[in-house]
């Protein structure tokens, strides 16, 4: 629905106002939850091998670039 698009009405007669919540793109979901159990995947496996040598496993602090992308006040 454009910006400038009345909603058109239902069954009911009442105007379908909840176009806006149907968007989300089931692919891009589908390609962030890959991404994301790879990371998990790969953390667990860097853990599961730290424990069979007897080390602790320490996630590595993020780089500088994503630390400047989260900064609240720009400088």
């Amino acid at each position: 629905m454009s910006k400038h698009e009345t909603p058109k009405p239902t069954a009911s007669g009442a105007s379908d106002t909840s176009g806006f919540r149907r968007t989300w793109d089931r692919a891009h979901y589908a390609e962030q939850a890959k991404i994301r159990e790879s990371k998990l995947k790969s953390e667990s496996a860097a853990r599961y091998e730290a424990k069979l040598l007897g080390r602790k496993y320490h996630a590595r602090p993020p780089s500088p670039s994503s630390l400047h992308e989260t900064a609240s006040r720009a400088s």
